[in-house]
């Protein structure tokens, strides 16, 4: 999803479990195919975040070394070098300055200055090893002030940072990431029922969801939020807007809201009650001569499979001849529920294989027989903006 458009949804479950994804994106992009979780310890403010324990930063190391696809992009040097220049881009404190002529690093941490020597640095352990010594260094002299939240991001910029050297899309979730994942993916969500987006600097409505507490109140695409309770959104960040929009349902929340219809709008208060959002991924409707059209216009949520269902019986009752199956700009989700709309239209044959380290690791998911879809004329519409699960299940439906 784009960092600039995030649904408001719905309330606050942290999720402990790390998510570390291997994807490979098709011939039309893409994003995540397969998933994994990694656990980690949540992190307290009151306890001390063991940076040089590398928790988070060796089980992902492991992860790689055993299951990567491609083992000849493990690099463990550029793993290191890579790890350590985005933990530059994300502490002000720390300054990271490879010297690979001579196998050297040197790393700074507020006035403190070390060299480590990086010649040794050729297998998963070295890069292990050497990244407890750098990490017990930088611990030793970030400022005394530093809570643990800030350095346990440490190690997530480095994890991400090593990551980055295999491919643009292997990536590590922190608990948030991966909370507000599964968030998006459930497909009902407590919450206010409108998408925003950062558009010129204003927190802005992307659109509102028909039927919800913020439709209802006649918040309309355009429309910039200027405050939420008591709070300017001005500078506020689009992570942070979401959590104080989302909330359980039946609270209440006041937002003030400059009206885009307007020439000189000035801010209007407007009380919501949040309430549960059914987010609808799939739409239908019949088109002329016995022709239906199923629509899969957001991604694959939780409820996809089920509500393709009701949507072919929908237009079966209606004397359908055959379908379209619309799968453009739809940006893909979760792979369980690919399979599944697959299956609903094939009886047998392999929909869709995992492969891992060196092509050793296999994992095959097939059709079972016996699907309620009608066998008729079928189209399946994609695009540019059709990616990882849509590129399933138009590869899965072409191939079977």
């Amino acid at each position: 999803m784009n960092r600039y458009l995030k649904p408001i949804l719905v309330g606050a479950a942290l999720a402990i479990a790390l998510l570390l994804t291997f994807t490979r994106r098709g011939p039309y992009g893409g994003s995540t195919v397969g998933v994994e979780p990694i656990r980690a310890a949540q992190v307290k403010d009151n306890k001390p975040y063991d940076l040089a324990a590398l928790r988070v930063f060796n089980s992902t190391l492991m992860r790689v070394n055993d299951s990567y696809v491609d083992p000849t992009r493990v690099d463990p040097k550029q793993m290191l070098l890579a790890a350590l220049d985005n933990v530059q881009k994300s502490v002000a404190e720390v300054l990271a300055e490879p010297h690979p002529e001579k196998n050297q690093v040197v790393v700074r941490v507020d006035s403190a200055t070390q060299t480590f020597d990086i010649k040794d640095v050729d297998s998963p352990w070295a890069l292990s090893m050497k990244m407890r010594e750098i990490f017990r260094f930088i611990s030793q002299h970030l400022p005394k002030d530093t809570d643990a939240e800030t350095v346990r991001n440490i190690e997530y910029a480095a994890t991400n940072g090593m990551l980055s050297t295999l491919d643009p899309h292997s990536m590590l979730l922190d608990p948030q990431q991966y909370g507000e994942m599964k968030l998006n993916t459930r497909g009902s969500f407590g919450g206010l029922g409108i998408v925003i987006g950062v558009r010129k600097g204003a927190l802005t409505v992307i659109r509102p969801m028909p039927g919800t507490p913020a439709w209802n109140a006649g918040i309309k695409a355009g429309d910039r939020i200027v405050r939420i309770d008591k709070l300017s959104t001005v500078n506020m960040m689009l992570n942070d807007a979401v959590a104080k929009l989302r909330g359980d349902p039946d609270t209440k929340i006041e937002i003030w809201i400059e009206h885009a219809a307007e020439k000189n709008p000035v801010p209007k208060k407007v009380v919501l009650t949040r309430a549960i959002i059914q987010v609808k991924t799939v739409d239908d409707h019949m088109l002329s001569k016995g022709v239906g059209y199923i629509k899969l216009h957001t991604s694959f949520g939780g409820n996809t499979d089920e509500e393709l269902r009701l949507a072919l019986d929908d237009l079966k009752s209606k004397g359908m001849k055959s379908l379209v199956l619309d799968l453009r700009y739809n940006p893909g989700g979760l792979l369980d529920q690919a399979i599944k709309v697959v299956d609903e239209f094939v009886d047998s044959g392999t929909i869709v294989t995992t492969v891992g380290y060196a092509n050793k690791q296999r994992e095959e998911k097939r059709a079972n027989p016996g699907g309620d879809a009608p066998h008729i004329p079928m189209a399946v519409l994609v695009n540019h903006g059709s990616a990882s699960a849509s590129e399933i299940v138009a590869g899965g439906l072409k191939n079977l």
